[in-house]
């Protein structure tokens, strides 16, 4: 199964002995209608895969974006305490989160700008998705996605430098996920850079367990 919203990249799943003529079909279609993709997102195997026959297919380059990781939690194994509360993002929030937002994207290998930034941020918070946490002064954010029938995704999580290491994002991941568990949904899962041992520690601390790994390409135009 594959799916694309232009102009992101491609996401890609699937299970089992997958034969090359589905990559092969895949690669043919999408290389018809669309000419060109910006990359491919899958579990790591079925990505390179793809990556491959895409490549032999188009002669551009690839490289690695990310190397994620997907936990799933259906039991929050946490109690803070720390101080502050955990609560919904209001209108008043926008322009600290706007620009949370926007650097939260900087190493995601996008660069909106403050207006592009606020604008999403506006449209989320009006939605219900974004929580706080709050201490004296926002200190952290998290948002919720995604949403499916048995499940959400939580995402944007991001605390700023002066107020790291202080069990924040944990806090604040751990009040939205036993929130969205007490809504009537099952499960809550989320993705973990690799690269970043802090966050793996600390999803883990609430109750989150690791489901499979993904890859994230990006797909070079203009290179033979």
């Amino acid at each position: 199964m594959a799916l694309q919203t232009p102009p992101n990249k491609l996401i890609i799943y699937g299970e089992g002995d997958l034969p090359n003529e589905a990559f092969e079909s895949l690669a043919s279609s999408l290389l018809q209608e669309r000419g060109r993709l910006p990359g491919v997102v899958g579990p790591f195997e079925i990505a390179k895969r793809f990556r491959g026959i895409w490549q032999s297919k188009t002669d551009c380059k690839s490289k690695i974006s990310m190397n994620l990781r997907v936990h799933v939690l259906t039991e929050v194994r946490y109690a803070s305490q720390i101080t502050g509360r955990s609560r919904l993002a209001t209108e008043e929030d926008i322009a600290t989160l706007g620009e949370w937002f926007r650097i939260f994207a900087l190493p995601l290998n996008e660069n909106p700008s403050l207006k592009e930034a606020t604008k999403q941020a506006k449209a989320k918070i009006e939605r219900g998705e974004v929580y706080v946490w709050e201490d004296g002064g926002l200190v952290s954010m998290a948002a919720k996605g995604r949403h499916l029938r048995n499940g959400v995704t939580i995402g944007m999580v991001y605390t700023p430098l002066e107020h790291r290491r202080g069990g924040y994002a944990t806090a604040n991941v751990a009040a939205l996920s036993k929130e969205i568990l007490e809504s009537g949904y099952t499960f809550c899962s989320l993705f973990t850079d690799l690269a970043n041992p802090t966050s793996n520690s600390i999803y883990r601390k609430v109750g989150y367990k690791p489901v499979c790994d993904y890859v994230d390409y990006d797909f070079l135009t203009g290179q033979t």
